[in-house]
């Protein structure tokens, strides 16, 4: 990555709150030509990638989408990531990271999750949240305390939530394209649940309840549409995400099985041995 101006406030293992946000992390990128952000895990948390200056390719999930000057992205959690360089041209982007446990703001990000899912669905342009990210950015980098930052922070927080909110509220979302069959749109939701959720959801039987299926018929019909099991699918992807955690190198492996809701190290280990033939360490030493 050829990043010739950085500023980058990360509190990814202790976020900041703001009544009921939580600020993960934000910065601004300068990449000269043909540079690139490298693929990389996100957590749990939800980012815009706001781009200032030139136009760049950014990737989700290996999906591409191109973006221009202006463009605002919005990535889910437990998504892999990468932006690179249109034509080799130099550009710029913001980014800003936000959690939030709050029952009704989390109700308005499951419906983004479920309506806009493609990545092409995902840009949005909005004058307000670019400059909004731009003055939290401005607030953070002076840390000594001013009268009322707190309070100018979590009011900026929450217009940038209620902007994106409202964006994908009062759009109407793209119908699916082609000849899938609703049985085929029903199982990719419910992939694309489990890839999004994979830091929240503890067992694939909790999906049961969150579709109104029994879990018998709803494994049955996940398995006659995408020839895998759907426990299977659940496992791979939470191993799949486990690997790329251990690649950051920034994780204990105890924090990565409880952040993955193994019951223990052991269970943890086990798994992971069965399906990549070597224990967490050795795969990590291995990188």
């Amino acid at each position: 990555m050829g990043t010739t101006y950085h500023i980058h406030h990360s509190y990814i293992n202790t976020p900041l709150q703001f009544d009921k946000l939580r600020l993960v992390q934000i910065g601004t990128k300068h990449c000269r030509d043909a540079a690139s952000i490298e693929r990389h895990l996100h957590r749990n948390w939800f980012e815009l990638t706001i781009l200032t200056h030139g136009s760049a390719t950014i990737l989700t999930n290996d999906v591409p989408v191109k973006l221009r000057e202006g463009d605002i992205y919005l990535s889910f959690p437990a998504e892999f990531h990468e932006i690179v360089s249109e034509g080799g041209t130099s550009f710029h982007f913001d980014f800003f990271s936000f959690q939030t446990d709050h029952a009704p703001y989390l109700e308005d990000l499951e419906y983004i999750m479920q309506h806009f899912a493609r990545a092409e669905d995902r840009i949005l342009h909005n004058s307000m949240i670019r400059a909004l990210v731009r003055e939290t950015l401005a607030q953070l980098q002076f840390p000594q305390e001013t009268p009322y930052r707190s309070e100018m922070l979590t009011a900026q927080l929450l217009q940038i939530f209620i902007l994106l909110v409202q964006h994908f509220r009062n759009i109407t979302p793209t119908e699916p394209v082609g000849n899938a069959s609703q049985a085929q749109q029903f199982c990719f939701s419910v992939m694309h649940y489990i890839d999004t959720h994979i830091y929240t959801l503890k067992t694939p039987g909790e999906l049961a309840a969150l579709t109104n299926y029994n879990y018998s018929y709803l494994s049955h019909l996940f398995h006659s549409v995408t020839s895998q099991t759907l426990s299977g699918y659940f496992q791979k992807r939470r191993l799949e995400t486990a690997a790329a955690l251990l690649s950051e190198n920034d994780l204990q492996i105890g924090e990565i099985a409880a952040m993955l809701h193994y019951s223990s190290v052991y269970a943890f280990s086990k798994a992971f041995r069965a399906h990549f033939g070597a224990s967490p360490r050795a795969y990590r030493d291995q990188l």
